[in-house]
């Protein structure tokens, strides 16, 4: 695992418990004398887990070039990880950037690797010591895909003396040794040094240089793990006893961070077309805009108080067409944008839907002005050269290099599943969609091209097909 420090005097300057960072510290100039065992043997106990994708490994960089250094973390908020001071206030001078790492290992291929992100903003308690306040938070530039941990906030008493404490960090196994890859172990609480720092570990299992600001977890009712304390120093290397800063002595300095700058934003949404109060024809399109601040879910289109369109995971552009059966008069739409914490923006508008026709001029680029006077689908034939979806009889037109025409779904693997003069292109292991075997397109027929429907664009928003989501 990664150990934190030696514990050095509070009026010491102390380096974060960084990887590659020798435990011979300058404690000279501190004028105590420490004894710093250099054994190499690792932890006992400590294995790599893929578990607690919350615990990021944070590589903080000084403004002034002295190197990158590497902590331990906690994602307690979509956006806000708890650490330890002494990582992000550093002798070495000023940081110039911080990022965050959910994964498993950073030192080589992570099969389990979530995602990178930056740091926006950084901030520690101030007055920090090693004694105490060892305790800092870093502000993601967005929200992070894993689920947040929870944090104590329940001050222990010395009933908790003995309980295992679960430490999880990205630090060494040993003195310089083995850092990099997230690990884990059980070690009892064996006191508290005062009260804000909690006792923990020995030659046995510890924490050792780059675990710092990893979380200690304790087990509370109901079986739920909580951060109880944020690993800080140790003594001896990584073979003595080690101190973890007390969480719940900092809630109001958590809770108030988190509060003023992890702020969810709502999605923002807006109507290319139709606006509001035009006039519109029968199966006219509803176009909007979305997009959110870290991710966004879905969109849902009604009409009327209708759900006509759940755009689940479909990529932008988002265009429904409404549908054909909608009466006259004034129609009411309404959009719906929610993003990954489930906030939602809700936009209505209201437009006059007026069937009538005299003639084409009248109608949309997908509907014909019929012989009753009224705008309607021209129900354009498996095969027929279509401008949209509410022009075919199967609601479904699909474009293959230049061409568009109406199309039908079915199955690659069953060879009646389009009609005899057609070919089923495939657009998944299981789906397809049935295409004129004697189109010519691009200058290649398309006879036998089943499988080769990597140039076959579908026109999503324009017959509502979905896209399967992409996680």
């Amino acid at each position: 695992m990664h150990p934190a420090h030696m514990l050095v005097p509070s009026s010491c300057r102390h380096h974060p418990s960084l990887l590659a960072i020798p435990l011979t510290l300058a404690l000279a100039a501190c004028g105590q004398e420490v004894s710093v065992e250099t054994e190499q043997s690792a932890i006992v106990g400590g294995t790599t887990t893929t578990e607690y994708p919350a615990v990021a490994n944070i590589s903080v960089t000084t403004a002034n070039g002295s190197g990158t250094f590497n902590c331990s973390s906690t994602l307690i908020s979509p956006r806000v990880l708890l650490t330890a001071a002494h990582c992000i206030d550093l002798e070495e001078g000023p940081i110039e950037s911080i990022t965050a790492y959910f994964g498993t290992r950073v030192n080589g291929q992570d099969e389990n690797f979530i995602q990178s992100i930056p740091a926006a903003d950084w901030t520690y308690f101030d007055p920090w010591s090693l004694s105490g306040n060892d305790i800092a938070m870093v502000l993601l530039e967005h929200d992070s895909d894993v689920e947040p941990m929870e944090y104590n906030t329940q001050v222990l008493g010395n009933n908790a003396i003995g309980a295992p404490l679960h430490v999880i960090g990205w630090g060494n196994t040993a003195f310089e040794v083995g850092s990099g890859r997230k690990r884990h172990m059980q070690t009892p609480v064996t006191g508290f040094r005062n009260s804000a720092v909690m006792l923990y570990g020995d030659s046995s299992g510890n924490t050792c240089q780059g675990d710092s600001g990893g979380p200690g977890l304790l087990t509370f009712s109901g079986g739920i793990e909580r951060i109880a304390s944020i690993t800080s120093y140790g003594l001896q290397g990584c073979l003595g006893e080690s101190g973890g800063t007390r969480v719940a002595q900092y809630t109001d300095f958590i809770s108030t961070y988190v509060a003023q700058n992890d702020i969810a934003q709502p999605p923002s949404l807006e109507y290319v077309n139709p606006v509001d109060g035009a006039e519109v024809k029968r199966g006219f399109q509803v176009h909007v805009e979305a997009s959110d601040d870290t991710r966004l879910e879905n969109v849902e289109i009604y009409v009327n108080g209708q759900l006509e369109a759940n755009l689940l995971g479909r990529l932008p552009p988002f265009v429904i067409s409404t549908p054909t059966t909608t009466p006259d008069g004034v129609v009411e739409i309404e959009a719906r944008a929610y993003d990954n914490r489930g906030d939602v923006t809700s936009k209505k508008i209201s437009v006059t839907l007026d069937s009538t026709c005299d003639g084409p001029q009248d109608c949309d680029n997908f509907t014909i002005c019929g012989s009753a006077g009224v705008c309607e689908s021209p129900n354009y034939e498996l095969g027929d050269l279509c401008e949209g979806g509410p022009q075919c009889g199967s609601g479904q037109c699909a474009t293959l290099d230049d061409e568009q025409r109406c199309t039908s779904e079915c199955s690659p693997i069953d060879a009646t599943s389009c009609p005899e003069d057609f070919a089923c292109l495939e657009t998944g292991p299981e789906s397809g969609l049935c295409w004129p075997k004697t189109t010519e397109s691009g200058g290649c027929s398309t006879a036998g091209s089943s499988g080769q429907f990597g140039s076959l664009l579908m026109l999503l928003a324009l017959f509502g097909l979905r896209r399967r989501r992409r996680d």
